[in-house]
């Protein structure tokens, strides 16, 4: 008796041990995003007047094109980085996925050099050739930023994860404005996102990760091949339902472009991108602390509880920060970006309650890679 009721206060004490530890690392990402993504926000009316919905509607083309292919970039291998019991097992899915990113690359950049013209044709959008080579460019660096943000994960190096945020939206929202002011048009928004990129690289890769990429390469490579297997759901089944997850929220700008005036596609995209704001300052980093968390409380037999709780915070959060935003959306875009973008609020009306629903499902959605139910998924 005395024993078991030892046992079962071993247990809470547990579980209340990972769930301060768990807030501390939600707090701690929310905390880097915020920051840097707060920059990015507090510049948006000072780059709608440096940029024109023209301008802002291709660089919109490009991020959704990015966005789109990034889902693939890895074949879904960096989600699997958190999931082995072993170290070293988790720093040979980091190479694994940075193998696959690199091919991709590769045959990204053949197929925009072989098919620009078409390319453009399809997206209706004929500045799309002059932007189209820094396509294979952004990819390659999305997908180190993210394989290196899942070995954080895996690591616990949830700091570096922040400052690496932190300094992404700083050095994104700086650069964009010098570019705009220099009148480089859409592609001063592109570069400013890739270097800000870069800044996220520079922190995330400070906790040895150079001096891992060089060493035991030939040394595992049977290894390799048996991790590839082990977790191969991953590429045959998770990617394809990711980017399916993906066509639906990054297709219907690609698909407008053939439709309508890429002025349109700049007031939709600005729509979009202040929808995502409580998702960029609140969302990504709860999901990617939710992934650690329940990687580990799936191990020790505590998933049903942090899901339910996690379900609650981000619900509780969406009702009090979408709803108050769509009342006063067109009123707000006309005094903060310029009276020319009123109508992106009207857009962001019409576009809450997808994006509020998304929202509240981007966390759960982990539970699926964590359990490793891909089939079910897709």
């Amino acid at each position: 008796m005395i024993a078991t009721i030892g046992s079962k206060s071993s247990s809470v004490d547990a579980s209340n041990v990972q769930r301060a530890h768990g807030l501390k690392n939600t707090i701690l990402m929310a905390t880097g995003s915020t920051a840097g993504q707060l920059v990015v926000i507090v510049a948006m009316p000072l780059i709608t007047r440096l940029y024109n919905p023209k301008e802002l509607g291709l660089y919109a083309i490009f991020t959704a094109t990015v966005g789109l292919l990034a889902t693939v970039i890895a074949l879904h291998y960096e989600l699997a980085i958190p999931l082995p019991k072993s170290d070293f097992h988790a720093r040979l899915l980091v190479k694994l996925a940075l193998v696959v990113s690199s091919s991709m690359v590769v045959l990204c950049l053949g197929i925009i050099i072989v098919f620009s013209t078409a390319l453009s044709n399809i997206v209706g959008i004929e500045q799309f050739p002059s932007i189209g080579y820094l396509v294979p460019i952004s990819l390659l660096i999305t997908g180190l930023v993210t394989v290196l943000t899942y070995r954080a994960i895996r690591s616990d190096f949830f700091q570096l994860a922040a400052t690496g945020k932190a300094l992404q939206g700083i050095v994104q929202a700086t650069m964009q404005i010098g570019f705009g002011l220099s009148g480089t048009g859409a592609s001063g928004l592109i570069y400013g996102t890739a270097l800000g990129q870069c800044a996220s690289i520079f922190a995330l890769a400070r906790n040895g990760f150079w001096r891992e990429l060089t060493c035991g390469w030939y040394a595992h490579k049977a290894k390799f091949v048996v991790l590839a297997q082990r977790y191969r759901n991953f590429p045959r089944v998770s990617t394809p339902s990711s980017f399916i997850n993906a066509a639906v929220a990054q297709l219907p700008l690609i698909v407008l472009a053939a439709w309508f005036d890429i002025r349109v596609i700049g007031l939709y995209a600005l729509g979009v991108r202040v929808l995502q704001v409580p998702a960029r300052f609140i969302g990504d980093s709860l999901s990617q602390v939710f992934f650690s968390m329940a990687a580990e409380a799936h191990r020790s037999g505590t998933l049903k509880e942090v899901a339910s709780r996690t379900w609650r915070v981000q619900t509780t959060f969406a009702l009090y920060s979408f709803l108050p935003l769509a009342v006063v959306s067109p009123e707000l875009f006309s005094v903060a970006f310029g009276h020319e973008w009123r109508e992106g609020g009207v857009y962001t009306q019409l576009l809450l309650p997808w994006t509020m629903t998304s929202f509240i499902s981007a966390s759960l959605s982990i539970l699926v890679t964590v359990l490793q139910k891909q089939k079910q998924e897709f």
